[in-house]
């Protein structure tokens, strides 16, 4: 019996880059209109709070289309919640002033005996270095 090309289509063994970007692109699609519900937002409303179009933004969030992580942010930004978490972005945070940005590594424990803290200058940059015990 003769396959179709249409069979054959659906036999072919699937690359796991491919599987990954429509599993990570479904997810995405998913949390935005997760978060629209929240909201009460309509993809129209995501839509005029980007400064895109409607069309635009049904196309991002139909789970296959191969959003930037630019527009990835301006979601974030627009929604104030992150749509997608890089597994080490959770152990770091960042605090500014005017004057410096410091970088603080995740600390497990909940209480610290010894706090201490070094200052030092490196090619110009200004370092701060917290040891907790």
């Amino acid at each position: 019996m003769k396959t179709s090309k249409a069979s054959s289509f659906f036999e072919r063994e699937i690359k796991p880059e491919n599987k990954l970007f429509v599993d990570n692109s479904l997810d995405i699609a998913v949390e935005v209109n997760k978060i629209l519900d929240e909201y009460g937002w309509t993809q129209k409303d995501l839509a005029k709070k980007l400064g895109k179009s409607e069309s635009e933004v049904s196309k991002w969030l139909s789970g296959l289309h191969n959003l930037t992580l630019k527009s990835i942010s301006k979601i974030e930004a627009v929604l104030g919640r992150k749509i997608i978490e890089v597994p080490s972005r959770g152990r770091r945070k960042y605090f500014s002033d005017r004057n410096s940005t410091i970088r603080v590594e995740h600390i497990e424990k909940k209480s610290f005996h010894k706090v201490s803290f070094e200052a030092s200058k490196f090619k110009g940059r200004s370092n701060l270095k917290v040891a907790c015990q």
